[in-house]
């Protein structure tokens, strides 16, 4: 039996939903034989998100752990291929901390490459005509840290296999009230994450 960890984010920035939270919630692990799924929701703060993971993680004890977060800039599903060990907030997190200039992890790799089959995954989402793009930066903040730090965990559990983190954008609904921001439709995100489950274990 495979064993698929998949994280969301609570919401945050002033947002009532986050739509990775949404997203992660609405997977049902009883239409995948031989995958059992564990489904946690992180806080969206630089003390807590890593610490849940790895809690997570050891709890868990998966083989592949894929993470998903909002990028408020996209219109597609970015498929992230690195993690950096940097922590420089554009934002206040959940706890009103705002830290820059910040290693995730001391005296560690300066950056991971995903795990995950990366390419695959968007070649698989473009074949169902689901938007999605290769990225090389998940930026600084939470989504990073999040990846980075599942990542770093990797190297020291011989369990854990492969991990990644894909950037999904606002729904629909979320952006009616915040013209000219692109959006994809809940149908579409979970049928891309159907998709990507099924690229890791065809």
């Amino acid at each position: 039996m495979h064993k698929l960890l998949i994280t969301g984010f609570e919401p945050f920035g002033g947002d009532t939903e986050n739509p990775s939270e949404i997203l992660v919630n609405s997977l049902s692990d009883e239409r995948y034989e031989q995958i059992n799924i564990k489904k946690t929701i992180l806080p969206v703060t630089v003390r807590e998100a890593g610490k849940q993971l790895l809690e997570a993680l050891d709890a868990f004890r998966p083989d592949t752990v894929m993470s998903f977060g909002l990028n408020e800039g996209l219109s597609h599903i970015a498929v992230e291929r690195v993690a950096v060990n940097m922590i420089d907030a554009r934002i206040k997190d959940n706890d009103g901390e705002q830290p820059v200039d910040c290693p995730v992890v001391n005296e560690a790799e300066t950056a991971y490459f995903s795990t995950l089959p990366t390419r695959e995954i968007v070649q698989a989402l473009r074949k169902v005509k689901i938007p999605a793009k290769l990225s090389y930066s998940a930026g600084t903040y939470i989504c990073n840290l999040v990846f980075y730090t599942a990542m770093h965990a990797a190297g020291k559990r011989q369990y854990l296999k492969r991990c990644g983190f894909v950037h999904i954008p606002y729904t629909h609904e979320q952006v009616l009230s915040r013209p000219g921001k692109a959006s994809l439709s809940m149908a579409t995100l979970e049928s891309a994450l159907d998709v990507i489950v099924r690229t890791l274990y065809p």
